[in-house]
């Protein structure tokens, strides 16, 4: 506690509340997503180290983004080993390229959170008002908030976004056997935009192996105008298939699949198309 409230101070001879040119100085959290043991690793033109606090749970992430750049350091809370909570009191600009790298490189096991726009909007209008989140997962202290008023912050948004991926996984189709006839389960999830002009070219953004979706596949065009999918999901290896037509794009993912690949699709489409889907923002 002690070192994330050191985090939260302004530098030595600065007015507290400001940062340069004006900015608030003060604690970033990222909510993060994350499949298997975090430890230490160099390559992709990064490198971090994990040390121990002292503090069960907690460890201290040291970030070398390479470049000439200096290392950074941030505080991980690894209570949801499923959800780490990354803090840290550098600039944003600097610590956002830092996690960039980290979530965009060798490490595919890391993700960001990619919170919809309607949990955004109702966190902005209740008691995590005080509270700046953005749609990648970074939640940033404002003035007037105490460090516990902030950890309870994140930790409320963190449980309340695993909730919603909960329920998208819930979705995962498959069959299941238990001794007597097949059981199928799940169904598709449903995305909705308005009308794309060019949906050839929708197509090829998404499923280029690149940021931010991180999804390869190739597009087969069908006889009504519509595509056809089989991909794969970049970031923990399952296969995924989309039906995506000029209005509506339908997800199947597979039961056990990772449900923030979805999320991380919606809000891409969400920040560039308007999208709309119930069972992430009903």
């Amino acid at each position: 506690m002690d070192a994330l409230h050191d985090m939260s101070l302004p530098p030595k001879g600065q007015k507290p509340g400001h940062g340069p040119r004006g900015r608030h100085a003060g604690l970033g959290t990222y909510i993060l997503e994350r499949h298997g043991a975090f430890g230490p690793r160099r390559g992709g033109g990064i490198s971090w180290d994990v040390g121990e606090t002292g503090v069960d749970g907690i460890k201290i992430v040291t970030m070398g983004p390479g470049g000439g750049r200096a290392a950074l350091q941030f505080y991980m809370d690894m209570a949801d080993r499923r959800y780490p909570l990354l803090h840290t009191g550098a600039p944003a600009a600097a610590a956002n390229a830092a996690v960039e790298a980290l979530v965009g490189g060798c490490e595919r096991r890391t993700d960001r959170t990619w919170l919809p726009a309607a949990l955004i909007k109702r966190w902005a209008a209740g008691p995590h008002a005080r509270e700046q989140a953005s749609r990648t997962g970074r939640l940033s202290i404002m003035a007037g908030m105490t460090i516990q008023d902030h950890l309870h912050t994140v930790r409320a948004c963190r449980d309340e976004y695993a909730a919603i991926v909960a329920g998208v996984e819930g979705c995962g189709m498959g069959i299941t056997e238990r001794g007597g006839p097949r059981e199928y389960g799940g169904r598709p999830i449903e995305i909705t935009y308005p009308r794309v002009g060019d949906l050839e070219r929708l197509v090829d953004a998404m499923f280029r192996a690149a940021r931010p979706l991180y999804l390869w596949g190739i597009g087969v065009k069908r006889e009504d105008d519509c595509y056809g999918v089989p991909a794969v999901d970049l970031h923990e290896g399952s296969p995924i298939g989309f039906a995506i037509a000029p209005d509506l794009m339908r997800v199947c993912a597979r039961r056990g699949a990772c449900g923030n690949t979805i999320l991380r699709v919606f809000a891409s489409l969400q920040a560039s198309h308007g999208a709309q889907c119930e069972e992430i923002e009903p």
